[in-house]
């Protein structure tokens, strides 16, 4: 009889066991999570697969959401394989994997949070399904080896031209230029009329690039350490250079900054956002147009090769040009007003 009982109270701890979670599998068990709606969220990882197929459910719960740097920093992972439950990726998710060979983002994920893939230094191919409908800041930035971009036919928010580079649905706003795409040599399609922040950031092959007609708005570090970028050319469309566009371009030689653009950088409430061209440590020739009124602090910081500066405008126009501190290289060098830059 004594027996028996010990039987069932062995039964019940197990079944006991089972419902606390001892029923999950050893990869289950990895995994933390808290319940969401709809599901369970991952908010930590706690294996060392270098190959990892995340599981739909854990726990009998489906896996809807991956949290913050879940997968941050893995410096191992090699593969990843994201589940179709899945509906969003948080902040920094798989940040800095740096083994990571591809990054497929599955039709059921619709946001991808700040920095999510950011960093993902092997990674060649980057494919984005149909439902993704918000990417965050420089989600997809500074993959190294990323040598294209492939969009479902079905995603409404975002599209890939034939050659790989990301754009909103409509090609109106250039969002990504693949670091390691093999072009030396980029025109920006005339219908895009804005190339948002860190586009280019860190293109490792590009020697020159061509603005398009009717872009306006180039974004902040948006040729971010184009470390081969000779040659850029900007079209009378573009109204302002802001902080950092060319920042640690080492090889730019010259550039021609079109009538139309006021200032070279910005004005915010607690200071100058400036450094535009910081670090071009080959930039040997400046056009400046007739309508500049501002250079906004370090714009042309480390540019210790500047030989010429030339200024569309009159010597008393170019007088009244603000010119903000750390810009030193400027006031060394004879300038040439009056230059006809056609």
């Amino acid at each position: 009889m004594k027996k028996i009982a010990w039987i069932v109270l062995l039964a019940m701890l197990l079944s006991c066991l089972a419902a606390c979670g001892g029923g999950k599998s050893e990869l289950e068990k990895a995994f933390t999570t808290v319940p969401v709606d709809g599901g369970v969220k991952i908010v930590a990882y706690t294996g060392n697969n270098l190959k990892l197929e995340i599981p739909s459910t854990i726990g009998k719960k489906e896996v809807v959401e991956i949290g913050d740097e879940v997968f941050a920093q893995s410096y191992l992972l090699t593969e990843i394989v994201i589940p179709d439950t899945v509906r969003k990726i948080g902040n920094r998710a798989f940040m800095g994997c740096l083994a990571l060979e591809k990054i497929v983002i599955p039709d059921s994920v619709k946001e991808i949070g700040d920095y999510a893939f950011f960093g993902c230094w092997a990674a060649k191919t980057l494919e984005i399904g149909s439902g993704l409908n918000r990417m965050g800041s420089q989600a997809i930035q500074y993959c190294k080896s990323l040598e294209t971009i492939t969009v479902s036919k079905d995603n409404k928010a975002y599209a890939t031209s034939d050659d790989g580079v990301l754009f909103t649905a409509d090609y109106k706003a250039l969002l990504s230029f693949p670091c390691a795409s093999p072009l030396t040599s980029y025109t920006v399609p005339s219908n895009c009329t804005e190339i948002r922040d860190y586009a280019f950031r860190n293109c490792v092959n590009l020697e020159s690039v061509t603005v398009g007609a009717h872009v306006t708005e180039i974004g902040e570090n948006a040729f971010y350490t184009c470390e081969k970028l000779k040659s850029a050319t900007l079209n009378a469309t573009v109204e302002y250079l802001g902080y950092s566009v060319f920042a640690n371009c080492e090889a730019l030689e010259e550039i021609v900054i079109p009538e139309g653009v006021k200032t070279i950088g910005y004005l915010l409430e607690d200071g100058e956002c400036g450094s535009t061209f910081s670090n071009c440590t080959a930039l040997k020739r400046v056009v400046f147009p007739a309508s500049l009124t501002n250079i906004y602090a370090n714009s042309f910081y480390g540019c210790t090769s500047l030989e010429e500066i030339a200024f569309c405008g009159s010597e008393s126009a170019w007088g009244n040009v603000m010119i903000g501190q750390g810009n030193d290289q400027l006031g060394t060098i004879k300038v040439t007003c009056n230059y006809n830059a056609q």
